[in-house]
């Protein structure tokens, strides 16, 4: 049988810290050594989840430290290791994703029909975890068909804005729950159970859809793939969804168990998150993933970045997606919200404060505190009003920002006190977006004030 069953066995010694057997097998088993920290979370894991992993073929955490470790299945290292097909997106510590051209994902080497011993013809369970605010489409998040054919195992979404009508699919099968649903959040653990004749949908840990389907008479034969349904032709998805974990098993999963195993891993990972326009996302940089002002600044405070800047953006077409800030419990965690330049030409003053006070009250109702939101105003000048800016009405929304974040408690800090980081001369070519030289700067003050 595919994985191991309950680690009742004594801990090994590993240098000093003393490690489950199946954690140290699964260390064994990683082209990467991770730190002593990632670690610690995977053997919390595997203690806490043993007879769950127990009934999976394939488990992947895909919010690692390496790229490489999150091929490695946690169910049975060493069996059905991933591979990438072309070169998908990896963020640290928050998982992978489509580069958006629907061509790029991972083959797991796992075919239903012939390598299956814990997921059955009728009794089946595929579940993953989204990251907020990635946006999925029609294609599937993971899947295995042939060319031309109709999704086989396949996780889906519409499209990036509620309601969702196709969020999942258990079709090898020959079974689908397509439930349609008048409010969901794309973040959190998505579980889909097949339990002839029943198909229940679980979101984190929680019933919110059931359907009822004929019993199956036949399983697929191709390969599952991540990030997209067909590995034998073209691909059929252009998904960006981040996967932080991803399995398969029978529906005896302990779905409450799992969903709150994979929460502690997710709020202990010292991941940040950026909300913004095209400053943030690194508009114009040479490399805009490493060179933005959100990177270098949690370069220099050991975190790793949530990078949700959109340009063009404005707080209104963000919140237009109904996509959720990311929260956590962790108290080291913060999420900054840099709006501004894109609003001062779509609404007023008031309105944007208005904007801004309901994403406040939205990281809120996470359970963040206020001093775990960072306000960040004055990431550009247009002097010369050369992208249609004009620099006078700019500062007065730099003004309302400062506003909103006093009157809430928030931490807030404007570059446009740096002086010649913002300047014109410290700009990109066109007189807004941040030059290398200037988002150097920026993370350098923010590095030093941030608490």
């Amino acid at each position: 049988m595919l994985g191991f069953g309950l680690d009742i066995t004594p801990s090994i010694e590993v240098t000093g810290v003393s490690y489950v057997p199946s954690a140290v097998n699964f260390f064994a088993n990683l082209p990467t050594q991770p730190s002593a920290f990632m670690k610690g979370l995977y053997n919390d894991f595997f203690i806490n989840e043993a007879a769950n992993l127990a009934l999976h073929d394939f488990v992947y955490i895909n919010g690692a430290e390496y790229e490489d470790n999150l091929r490695v299945n946690l169910a049975n290292p060493g069996v059905f290791t991933k591979t990438p097909v072309s070169t998908p997106i990896f963020d640290k510590y928050v998982g992978i994703k489509d580069d958006a051209s629907g061509t790029t994902g991972y083959n797991t080497g796992f075919v239903p029909s012939t390598d299956g011993v814990n997921v059955g013809l009728n009794d089946a369970c595929w579940w993953v975890w989204f990251e907020p605010n990635r946006v999925i489409n029609s294609g599937a998040m993971f899947g295995a068909a042939n060319a031309g054919e109709h999704g086989s195992i396949r996780m889906t979404a519409s499209d990036a804005i509620s309601p969702f009508t196709n969020i999942a699919t258990v079709d090898p099968f020959k079974a689908q729950l397509n439930p349609s649903l008048t409010s969901i959040e794309l973040q959190g653990l998505y579980s889909l159970v097949w339990n002839y004749p029943t198909l229940t949908l679980y979101h984190n840990g929680v019933s919110i859809a059931t359907g009822s389907k004929a019993l199956c008479t036949d399983v697929v034969t191709f390969a599952v793939g991540e990030l997209f349904q067909n590995l034998n032709g073209t691909k059929t998805s252009s998904c960006q969804g981040d996967v932080f974990a991803f399995g398969a098993g029978s529906s005896a999963i302990n779905q409450v168990s799992l969903y709150n195993d994979l929460l502690a891993i997710h709020d202990d990972l010292p991941v940040w998150s950026f909300y913004g326009d095209s400053v943030t996302q690194g508009y114009l940089l040479p490399s805009p993933r490493t060179q933005c002002w959100p990177t270098l600044l949690c370069n220099g405070r050991g975190k790793s970045p949530f990078n949700n800047g959109v340009p063009n953006a404005t707080i209104a077409s963000f919140n237009a997606t109904n996509m959720p800030l990311r929260g956590s419990t962790n108290p080291d965690y913060r999420i900054f919200l840099a709006w501004g330049l894109n609003d001062c030409v779509a609404y007023s003053t008031a309105t944007y404060s208005a904007y801004l006070q309901g994403e406040i009250d939205e990281a809120l109702a996470t359970g963040l505190t206020a001093n775990q939101i960072v306000i960040i105003t004055g990431t550009c000048t247009d002097p010369l009003g050369s992208q249609g800016f004009n620099t006078t009405n700019y500062l007065t929304y730099v003004a309302a920002a400062s506003a909103v974040a006093t009157t809430n408690g928030c931490q807030q800090f404007d570059l446009t006190t740096l002086g010649s980081t913002v300047a014109n001369g410290e700009m990109a070519a066109d007189g807004v977006h941040l030059s290398v030289t200037g988002a150097v700067k920026a993370a350098n003050y923010l590095i030093a004030n941030v608490a």
